[in-house]
């Protein structure tokens, strides 16, 4: 088993095998309808919640279920953005996301032979921003970083991804410590500033940003 390679299941599902320190095996694959409960208690665990920006808070089982709607329908992140425990189809665990998210205005159209319909121009930026969480529970079982060069090989490979960019928000070490314990990213020259929504505290935080550099 190489780092990154694809595989399938019977069913015809991509998936990706991730060596861990976990006892369990853990693949990254797409997403599952019953994957709905699952993420809405790992958005619903407050430390990972209101370190990001974008989800809605309070998470509700609606929220997941537009947002896996969202991305089977080729709307949402690039289709390996799920992290599983024990078995790469449905029957396995959700445990956390890796979401591959395309930067340009053409947005998630960077698999061969797709383009947004009636559109005829080139594609924009082939870069993509990483972003990922995890139950706590699955915490410190090394999975995180595996599964970042994966997706970062896997989307370079399959998908003509150029540039892949993780920006961490002040006070989120955990995710920080992801990506400065990875030597394929450098740390880019300053910063930005991003303000909360009003339901996670409201509160501006300082941004900083790493680039894929292998």
């Amino acid at each position: 088993m190489t780092e990154s390679q694809t595989y399938s299941t019977p069913e015809g599902t991509p998936y990706i095998p991730i060596q861990t320190k976990s006892a369990e095996q853990i693949y990254l694959t797409s997403l599952f309808k019953s994957d709905a409960q699952n993420m809405t208690n790992l958005m619903s665990t407050e430390s990972v919640a209101l370190a990001l920006i974008s989800p809605p808070w309070p998470y509700t089982i609606a929220n997941a279920e537009w947002w896996i709607n969202n991305s089977l329908s080729g709307k949402g992140d690039l289709p390996i953005c799920a992290i599983r425990a024990g078995n790469p189809g449905p029957e396995g665990k959700y445990i956390g996301g890796l979401g591959v998210i395309p930067q340009d205005p053409t947005g998630f159209y960077h698999l061969p032979g797709r383009k947004p319909e009636g559109w005829e121009g080139e594609p924009g930026s082939r870069n993509v921003e990483i972003g990922y969480s995890l139950l706590p529970e699955y915490q410190g079982r090394g999975i995180m970083r595996p599964a970042v060069r994966a997706a970062v090989a896997w989307a370079r490979r399959e998908c003509g991804v150029q540039d892949a960019i993780i920006v961490v928000a002040e006070g989120n070490e955990k995710s920080r410590a992801v990506v400065e314990g990875m030597e394929e990213f450098v740390k880019m020259e300053g910063s930005k500033w991003e303000t909360w929504p009003e339901s996670k505290g409201g509160m501006r935080r300082e941004c900083w940003s790493w680039v894929w550099k292998a």
